[in-house]
């Protein structure tokens, strides 16, 4: 183990995480075993489309769908069709992370590969992010459970049917982890959840984020003051956001919670989005989740403290980042090719695979 995953996972989690396997099925080269540059990888353009014809950023083979959620609010989705829709292997929800997009390019990648493999995609944005804050009156939160787990039914209602899955990145990821606890309760059929690199304790990731070089937080500063001022412009009656709160990510979100949202400040909030401890025991939707053991913004030490039940797996991979797995220079991602694997293959087959 690392000196930096040592400093990350902490004195009370150290022996915990000697406890689970950590896997190393991805091995990347050496100048690319750096937390940092991975995760900054995931989301730049070394991993963009090159255009090879059946990429899902092409608007000839995806469009963009609305999605009502509910009366107040809808969400868009890129919809991608299978490359032979009369063989389709099941249709997969993508959802990102907190500041990102159905654009992002982490997101298209994978989008690409699915399609390769026979996947039916969309791509959701989540409220307020893609530039669709004028759909919503209501500001984005992260325990916006209800709507999302409305988006996903419909979203199944429009597919072509098959299997279907759910895949997330970071908040994404624990937003699919949400929804697959409540999925029976509502009638959505799940073959498989898989969550990349979950927040599973917000706390602990904000503390995470807090502690990580400064690059970090400025760019969640400025993506979040750029959408929240697009909310302002789309709704100048409802939201007059100036003063916007200290540059302090902790102390901006007390702030805007107490103003426009029921809750009584962050550790509230925190709270009602946690899935640590025993929160997933009731899970019984088969689930995998990928994690990187040198994660600098989501805790890996987080996952030694769940209660899991048989239907959940976690595969703790020694590099990758935050949401990176990026193997090779030209951007390529082993964690794509994973999760193909983990999606298209007996679950049985796909956990041997990753010994």
């Amino acid at each position: 183990m690392s000196p930096y995953f040592y400093k990350n996972v902490g004195h009370r989690n150290f022996n915990k995480m000697r406890s689970l396997e950590v896997h190393r099925s991805f091995r990347p080269p050496r100048f690319l075993r750096n937390p940092h540059l991975q995760s900054i990888l995931a989301t730049v353009g070394a991993r963009r489309s090159r255009g090879d014809g059946d990429d899902p950023a092409d608007t000839q083979i995806s469009r963009n769908v609305v999605v009502r959620c509910d009366e107040r609010t809808r969400v868009v989705a890129i919809h991608t069709a299978a490359s032979d829709p009369d063989a389709s292997k099941g249709v997969v929800i993508l959802l990102h992370g907190w500041e990102g997009s159905a654009s992002s390019p982490y997101l298209v990648r994978m989008a690409g590969s699915l399609h390769r493999a026979g996947f039916e995609t969309f791509r959701v944005n989540l409220p307020d992010h893609g530039g669709t804050h004028e759909l919503n009156p209501d500001i984005f939160h992260s325990c916006r459970l209800d709507e999302m787990v409305f988006a996903v039914k419909e979203i199944l209602r429009l597919s072509r049917g098959g299997p279907a899955y759910l895949v997330g990145f970071s908040l994404g990821g624990n937003f699919c982890l949400r929804i697959a606890l409540v999925a029976q309760a509502h009638d959505i059929a799940l073959e498989h959840v898989v969550a990349v690199c979950p927040v599973i304790d917000p706390e602990h990731c904000l503390r995470a984020i807090e502690r990580a070089p400064f690059f970090y937080r400025q760019r969640f500063l400025k993506r979040w003051t750029q959408s929240l001022r697009a909310k302002e412009r789309a709704f100048p009656d409802r939201y007059r956001l100036d003063p916007l709160g200290p540059p302090d990510l902790r102390q901006r979100t007390d702030l805007l919670l107490k103003r426009f949202t029921d809750f009584a400040g962050i550790d509230e909030y925190h709270d009602a989005f946690s899935v640590a401890r025993q929160r997933l025991a009731g899970l019984s939707v088969p689930t995998t989740v990928v994690a990187a053991a040198d994660d600098p913004l989501c805790p890996v030490g987080d996952l030694h403290e769940i209660e899991a039940p048989d239907c959940l797996e976690i595969e703790v991979q020694r590099w990758g980042g935050h949401c990176g797995f990026i193997e090779n220079p030209a951007g390529r991602s082993w964690l794509e090719r994973r999760i193909v694997r983990l999606l298209d293959r007996p679950r049985a087959t796909a956990a041997r695979e990753a010994g």
